[in-house]
């Protein structure tokens, strides 16, 4: 299969895996006429672009394409604080990166972003999808999948940063 270098990237599909979570959790549950909606749609969709404008640059200057990495690590710190704030407002648990809610979306994110779950075309053949109702999702957190990687790492310190996914979460679409 032969595909645009970026599609072959695991950072990318991790991007795109979040990019779809991000905007159907924005499309439900974050007013469409808020600012906050279009912030959090505008971080998800620079981060995964920025990585696509990286691969790209790397055929002619490293500093380029490290410079649009950075950009893209942004853009998902970004968000990051966009789904603190949501989780603060409105009272959700925070959970460990080591609990088993994080533990299972994570695996299913690695899963998903296996490069054997990509069609001919590069698109994701099975998806994540957000469950039914708010009161399923205790705070789904799409970024919580780039934590192992380089060039998308936050914090450094602590074992308790982000909400976590009930096991409800990790739905497939179909």
């Amino acid at each position: 299969m032969s595909l645009p270098k970026y599609k072959y990237l695991l950072t990318y599909r991790y991007s795109e895996i979040i990019f779809d979570l991000n905007t159907g959790f924005c499309s439900r549950y974050i007013d469409r006429k808020s600012r906050t909606f279009d912030q959090m749609i505008q971080a998800g969709r620079s981060g995964k672009q920025n990585i696509v404008e990286a691969v790209g640059e790397s055929d002619t200057t490293k500093k380029n394409e490290i410079k649009l990495l950075g950009y893209s690590k942004g853009s998902f710190e970004e968000l990051l604080a966009d789904y603190e704030d949501y989780s603060r407002q409105h009272n959700l648990p925070i959970y460990p990166k080591t609990s088993t809610k994080i533990l299972h979306f994570r695996q299913c994110g690695y899963r998903l972003s296996n490069i054997s779950n990509l069609s001919s075309l590069g698109n994701l053949i099975e998806k994540l999808a957000l469950p039914a109702s708010q009161e399923e999702v205790i705070m789904p957190t799409p970024y919580d999948l780039f934590r192992e990687f380089p060039i998308a790492r936050v914090s450094k310190h602590s074992s308790t940063k982000f909400s976590g996914i009930d096991s409800s979460f990790a739905t497939l679409a179909p």
